[in-house]
């Protein structure tokens, strides 16, 4: 889970408890909201829970698609063992109400996480490393490290175009301009 998406969630769950805030938002009774995020928490596997809680931040007006796409410009070409995030510490225990809660159904219909297959964006700068293989720091301040071998003769500029896309078996293919090809990794 991104910062981004994690400092969004953070922020929902503290206005899904707080009355003044939910009520700005419209969001309802503060109790009701925690029994719809706690039933999120038992939905099986980390994927089906971050769905489940991000519809809910998306219904109550709390995360919009800019947003989502946002992250996932930022979080492009990063592993997944990159991401990882030590659990959460447990929520605090709200007293049982007298009837069970209703599981959450989104109004709308659920948007899957917003996926890049590519990204095109500008140098901020490059250089050549200890192993003689380019750096490329782009805009976004992602750090591309040249894999392969290849004699690039030269050193992309600041502002020039660089795109990034995906290829065989997890692995990028940066482009500078329109002609320099060579396989990549994100180093950051």
């Amino acid at each position: 889970m991104t910062m981004m998406r994690m400092t969004a969630l953070a922020t929902g769950l503290l206005a899904i408890g707080q009355p003044s805030i939910v009520s700005a938002q419209g969001a309802g009774d503060p109790t009701a909201n925690w029994s719809q995020v706690a039933l999120c928490a038992k939905q099986a596997g980390a994927k089906a829970r971050h769905a489940c809680l991000d519809q809910l931040l998306r219904d109550k007006g709390l995360l919009n698609a800019g947003q989502e796409v946002a992250e996932a410009r930022e979080a492009f070409g990063r592993s997944a063992r990159a991401e990882a995030t030590p659990p959460a510490p447990s929520a605090p225990v709200i007293a049982a109400e007298t009837q069970a809660p209703t599981p959450h159904k989104p109004q709308k219909a659920v948007q899957t996480e917003t996926k890049l297959s590519g990204l095109q964006t500008k140098v901020a700068g490059a250089k050549l490393g200890a192993d003689r293989k380019l750096l490329v720091t782009t805009v976004e301040c992602a750090i591309w490290h040249q894999i392969e071998t290849l004699d690039l003769r030269t050193i992309p500029q600041k502002g020039d175009d660089f795109a990034i896309e995906e290829a065989s078996l997890g692995s990028h293919r940066c482009t500078i301009g329109k002609s320099k090809v060579f396989r990549c990794q994100r180093i950051n």
